[in-house]
């Protein structure tokens, strides 16, 4: 678990960006789908915002962040 000032950090985007379609449709505000990672770990963005996440992804990608990834 990675800390900074004793806080719990964000996965990173390359994490979040795993789980995502990775199709770059253009139905949600960022330009791709690694955009939308990036905004997503820097608490900017959400994933509710892609329309082709899978459940199954969801769930994934909010492991990750119950694990301080």
């Amino acid at each position: 678990m990675l800390f900074c000032y004793n806080k719990v950090m964000a996965p990173a985007a390359h994490e979040i960006y795993r789980f995502l379609p990775k199709i770059d449709c253009g139905q949600c505000p960022a330009k791709s789908c690694m955009a939308l990672a990036k905004e997503v770990a820097e608490d900017h963005g959400k994933l509710s915002e892609c329309v082709r996440l899978t459940p199954y992804g969801l769930m994934l990608i909010e492991g990750l962040f119950s694990q301080g990834r």
